[in-house]
């Protein structure tokens, strides 16, 4: 698929996971986040991927991890907004001709500390929502290929316009990511792209007409990942 100019994969294999394991020993790179480049780098040769994803949920885990604090406040964490930025300016410096996307939770996820199942009331989404574009107004670089947006509830979609927006005034798509039963007419309205969440066996090569996305599990032999890389992508 493409969108203005920028090439994704119908059939996306995030592997950081993996690669998180098998490249650097379960460390981290938000650790380091100056590392982060080399790292998504490294693992994209090694695997034949395309697009270098920053996933902000696990950088929030590691530096502004007090779900009981509100979600403004988390998203002002000094140390986060600093690892954010030193990540984006390192995977965009190591780049080349990779796409470079930047992953965040959903005002439902966010809003619900990341658990699906806890109550989120609409006041909280929509505080969450214009956080989340506050932050990403603050730290959006040119370079970035496109924003996805990682979402498990269907009360949460009408809360997308304001990234909605943000990601037509920088001109990149914005891309829905969610499970089957959310991905359905009313996802459309506030999203370029929607891609289907589900295990790694969902994904079909060579298959373009429908959009799917699924995490390689991070104990996935480097064996079994090079086939599976190699069937969708080589």
């Amino acid at each position: 698929m493409s969108e203005a100019g920028i090439e994704l994969p119908a059939q996306w294999l995030d592997a950081v996971a993996f690669g998180t394991r098998v490249l650097r020993s379960d460390e981290s790179p938000w650790r380091v986040p100056a590392q982060m480049g080399p790292f998504l780098r490294e693992l994209c040769g090694y695997l034949g991927l395309g697009p270098m994803q920053l996933d902000l949920a696990k950088a929030l885990e590691i530096y502004a991890d007090a779900r009981d604090e509100p979600v403004e406040d988390r998203l002002d964490d000094p140390r986060f907004r600093a690892a954010l930025e030193e990540a984006l300016a390192s995977t965009l410096a190591t780049a080349g001709d990779h796409p470079v996307v930047l992953a965040v939770p959903g005002p439902g996820r966010l809003a619900a500390g990341g658990d699906p199942l806890a109550p989120a009331n609409d006041d909280l989404m929509d505080d969450a929502a214009f956080a989340l574009t506050d932050l990403l107004r603050a730290v959006f670089v040119p370079g970035l290929s496109a924003l996805a947006v990682d979402e498990e509830r269907a009360d949460a979609l009408s809360f997308l316009a304001p990234l909605r927006n943000l990601a037509g005034d920088y001109g990149v798509p914005l891309i829905l990511r969610g499970p089957a039963e959310l991905i359905g007419e009313g996802a459309c309205q506030n999203a370029d792209r929607l891609y289907t969440v589900g295990p790694v066996t969902s994904l079909s090569p060579g298959e373009t007409a429908t959009l799917r996305y699924a995490e390689l599990p991070a104990d996935t032999s480097p064996e079994d990942a090079l086939a599976i890389a190699g069937a969708l992508y080589r």
